[in-house]
């Protein structure tokens, strides 16, 4: 993966990031987080955050604080605290 695209559902705002070595502690950061998958695979409406993981031009994988892929997971705070703070300081700056 050497792309990553963060879209901001409220705003229709999309931003990306490129540098490998932020990519990186970011996903790092991520290491404790236990995501426990919902019982009922139906799935939900809309989101504020979505995050695209690119290699290349080809998007591999898109999550949100609700799901990865297909997959829908119960509320992880640890995981929907690192996605806002995520969104939070990459659309703060112009």
């Amino acid at each position: 993966m050497d792309r990553v695209e963060l879209l901001d559902a409220t705003t229709g705002r999309t931003k990306w990031l490129d540098d490998p070595v932020e990519i990186r502690l970011w996903i790092g950061g991520l290491n404790d987080v236990v995501l426990i998958p919902e019982e009922n695979q139906e799935g939900s409406v809309g989101g504020m955050y979505v995050i695209g993981f690119y290699e290349g031009e080809e998007r591999k994988l898109w999550s949100s604080p609700q799901s990865i892929g297909d997959v829908y997971y119960e509320t992880n705070e640890l995981f929907t605290g690192q996605i806002r703070l995520l969104f939070e300081r990459e659309f703060s700056t112009p």
